[in-house]
């Protein structure tokens, strides 16, 4: 698909169900870095001033979170022999100086409830919502950076959010699943899906879309969640079904969207 070709209206005309592949950002009305953007540059332009911030990282050989600071990530991605395979998911950065070099696809600003239905700053406007506070959550601009041969296993992103999600450098591969009701044990009539993300090109992933990821070399991400209007049935669904969920791994103040 061309970037001119994805909008909030062809997308609400001819619907967001599937996963979309652009191949090219032109069109898109995306901001990002240049292609030079390394990883040693996130210490710049996020550890200006505090070089001991924590990043949450994933151990992809013991499969468990552990946190380090974000130089000794990038030590760790820079070493020719590398002792550990680290996968960072979660570095959100809209409060940091590199949050001016990157901005979503104009679709996403179009199409996500934080930027339609939010509050403005006048007191009137948050009369009815003080109890969350005036500042919106952040969950649009997120980085990635994985070593060569991290993997994700199966899920679905928090919320029941959809994802934009632009490969800088490196490579991804999705393993893809629709949304479908609960199995019942007959696995063998689950359908999976394979999808090659380049350097340059940008995977748009509707809500409720199970997804295994994998990186067979060295990749940097950006990328972001939003809930849409256009997925109010899955979003529900998947709402009601987060017993147990820890809120740290829920989409931020759910239960106001949900009520929108």
């Amino acid at each position: 698909m061309n970037g001119c070709d994805v909008s909030g209206h062809s997308f609400k005309e001819n619907g967001f169900a599937k996963p979309v592949l652009v191949r090219s950002k032109d069109g898109l009305r995306i901001k990002v870095p240049l292609d030079s953007f390394s990883h040693t540059d996130l210490t710049r332009f996020i550890g200006t001033g505090n070089p001991s911030i924590q990043v949450d990282v994933i151990d992809v050989r013991q499969q468990v979170e552990i946190q380090m600071t974000l130089q000794e990530l990038v030590d760790h991605f820079s070493s020719p022999r590398r002792q550990v395979l680290l996968n960072m998911l979660s570095l959100e950065f809209s409060r940091t100086s590199l949050a001016k070099f990157v901005h979503p696809p104009h679709v996403v600003s179009e199409l996500s409830l934080v930027t339609t239905c939010w509050p403005e700053d006048d007191p009137n406007d948050l009369k009815d919502v003080e109890f969350i506070g005036e500042t919106a959550p952040t969950v649009q601009k997120y980085c990635l950076l994985s070593m060569k041969g991290s993997y994700t296993d199966f899920h679905i992103d928090f919320g029941g959010s959809s994802v934009w999600y632009h490969v800088m450098w490196g490579e991804k591969v999705f393993y893809l699943m629709p949304p479908t009701p609960e199995f019942k044990g007959k696995h063998s009539s689950v359908h999976f899906y394979c999808l090659h993300i380049l350097p340059g090109q940008t995977i748009f992933l509707p809500s409720g879309w199970i997804h295994a990821v994998y990186t067979p070399s060295d990749c940097l991400v950006f990328g972001g969640n939003f809930l849409s209007g256009l997925h109010v049935s899955m979003q529900l669904t998947l709402f009601k079904s987060k017993i147990n969920v820890i809120p740290v791994f829920d989409f931020p103040l759910n239960d106001w969207f949900t009520n929108l």
